[in-house]
């Protein structure tokens, strides 16, 4: 069940691809100024952003030129560009859902309110709106801020809590953060994920599939996620599940467990029963994955070796033995530690290692660890015998060495 009463959504890239009819319009306006832009990427950076935010942004352009630029690109988009327009197929299924549920959904987006409205009646999806706010005719009312502010006055008998913003630009949580409201991040659209995440949305959505789980109250409160570079950390969701199966149960024998204690016995289990397990990794504040362009690479994770001296242990495994170079397990546990820093009244973190495992300890000294203990010949691997490696870093020696780290490409 959804916990909020009022959806705003931002039309391009989150309802619907506009690529094509945007860039295309772009291209033309800019072609009206005498500026040829042949490839329709370079002006995936106009969806999102006010049109005049864009031309003078992007291309510097005084205000007369940008009002040029502006009537040519509508000129163009009217009557063509807005019909260039796909809307995701899962979209309409996810909008009865709420419907079902008794919320009031509303557009809200900065292209024309008429535009938007012709939109919406283009993909029959106009009936599940309340209401389709966008800017004014006289360019009025065109920035994320003031759309949103215009709906929470059009239902100011809802509190603030009752509101969400769901997204793909940073306009749109910008929007939300200035008015007090919760917001949602979909990566699927236009929005780099840096640019998302350094905005703090309330959640984060990888696909519509996602973006349903949340809106209809399937997720956590809050998904908490950190990125450096091309690494993110984040809570395990259901699309993680059957990724997390192959590359960790599903063989008797995986190549990553050679280095991941591989003293303890790994046992295969079945999807089916598997999935009999999931609760031990879905959303759970112990358990995360590991991300990189989209694919599910590992994971972290802590447990408590006594926690009324809130003493904890913690760790990582990459599965995918192409990524066990790179910096990838680096970026990952620098993540991880932050964050446990962060949340939990720890003065110190640590992990156990064996001496087998070269690349662990690799990954501890970067990350400023200690070596803290040596068990001599106390782990016995195909009729060798190794140590038994603790490392551990206190929190006043991660303050002190987080800024130097910050600034150190990890590879």
């Amino acid at each position: 069940m959804s916990s909020y009463k009022v959806i705003l959504f931002d039309l391009d890239g989150t309802l619907s691809d506009p690529k094509l009819g945007i860039t295309k319009s772009v291209q033309y306006a800019l072609s009206m100024l005498n500026r040829q832009v042949p490839d329709l990427d370079d002006l995936e950076c106009f969806i999102g952003p006010p049109l005049h935010v864009s031309f003078a942004d992007f291309y510097g352009f005084d205000e007369e030129t940008i009002q040029k630029g502006i009537h040519f690109y509508r000129e163009r988009y009217k009557d063509i560009g807005m019909y260039e327009n796909l809307l995701y197929p899962e979209m309409p299924g996810l909008l009865q859902k709420l419907k079902d549920q008794g919320c009031i959904l509303a557009i809200a987006t900065s292209k024309w309110t008429a535009f938007a409205e012709k939109i919406a009646e283009y993909f029959n999806i106009s009936s599940y709106f309340d209401v389709i706010v966008g800017s004014n005719q006289d360019g009025t009312r065109s920035e994320k801020t003031e759309i949103i502010e215009y709906i929470l006055e059009l239902y100011k008998d809802f509190s603030l809590q009752d509101f969400i913003m769901v997204g793909d630009r940073k306009y749109d949580l910008i929007g939300a953060n200035n008015t007090g409201i919760d917001s949602v991040a979909v990566t699927y659209g236009y929005g780099a994920r840096e640019e998302l995440s350094a905005c703090s949305p309330t959640f984060l959505a990888n696909s519509v599939q996602d973006l349903e789980r949340i809106m209809l109250g399937e997720t956590p409160s809050h998904v908490v996620s950190y990125e450096e570079a091309n690494v993110l950390i984040r809570q395990v969701t259901k699309n993680d599940l059957y990724p997390l199966w192959e590359m960790a149960y599903k063989e008797e024998r995986p190549e990553w467990k050679k280095w991941d204690a591989p003293y303890y016995e790994h046992q295969a289990i079945s999807w089916e029963d598997f999935q009999k397990q999931k609760d031990k990794y879905l959303y759970q504040d112990d358990f995360w994955a590991i991300e990189t362009d989209g694919k599910l690479i590992g994971t972290v994770s802590y447990y408590w070796e006594h926690k009324p001296s809130n003493w904890l242990e913690m760790g990582i495994v990459l599965y995918d033995p192409k990524f066990w170079s790179g910096g990838y397990g680096t970026k990952a546990l620098k993540l991880w530690i932050n964050h446990l820093f962060q949340t939990l009244p720890l003065v110190r973190v640590g992990f156990t290692t064996w001496s087998g495992n070269r690349r662990m300890m690799k990954v501890g000294e970067k990350l400023g660890m200690q070596l803290e203990a040596r068990l001599r010949k106390c782990r016995f691997y195909n009729g060798v015998y190794y140590d038994s490696i603790r490392m551990g870093l206190l929190r006043e020696e991660w303050e002190k060495n987080k800024r130097q780290l910050d600034n150190t490409v990890i590879n």
